[in-house]
């Protein structure tokens, strides 16, 4: 299932002249399981394994809005926290930007408030049950083909994220995942 849920997720980054990160939620923080694609920004640094505060990526917000109230507060403070304790308040206001923006469209939206010409979507991914385990970003350089197809991108994203529940959903049976998105 694994292979399946990376071939599309490699397809779609292709389709998308982007990369695409898998997010796995671990409490207040996200780890990349799977990284498709390749462009060429220095903000991008994120790879499989990497394990960073949700408030951090498009996915993470994702992950975020979809919280009850008090675990998303809980969440943000600790994220805050963690922020100021690794990089100071420097990044502050384009984070906060980023939720607020996100907040606005519905979905994980960065239009380059972290690091200027990269844009990301993100989107949550959810198990049978409703509960979202894990969410998808996709992140692009800040250009004409990306504002122009800002729309498609996320519905695109929204088709990739049940593509990959499809695929995991066939492959393991204890791991039921639903084809609803946020």
């Amino acid at each position: 299932a694994g292979d399946v849920g990376q071939g599309r997720q490699a397809a779609f980054a292709r389709r998308m002249a982007g990369i695409v990160l898998f997010q796995l939620r671990s409490g207040s923080e996200y780890v990349c399981s799977v990284r498709a694609g390749t462009v060429k920004m220095t903000g991008a640094m994120v790879y499989s394994g990497t394990r960073r505060p949700l408030f951090t990526s498009a996915g993470g917000v994702a992950i975020l809005q979809t919280l009850p109230p008090d675990e998303a507060r809980t969440a943000l403070q600790d994220n805050g926290n963690h922020e100021t304790r690794s990089h100071g308040t420097t990044r502050m206001e384009g984070l906060q930007r980023m939720l607020v923006k996100s907040d606005e469209h519905g979905f994980g939206v960065n239009l380059g408030y972290i690091v200027q010409g990269s844009n990301a979507f993100g989107v949550p991914v959810r198990t049978a049950k409703g509960g979202v385990f894990a969410g998808v970003c996709l992140i692009g350089l800040a250009g004409d083909r990306w504002r122009t197809m800002a729309l498609s991108i996320v519905l695109a994203a929204v088709g990739a994220v049940l593509a990959m529940q499809g695929a995991v959903r066939a492959g393991v049976e204890s791991w039921p995942i639903t084809s609803g998105a946020a």
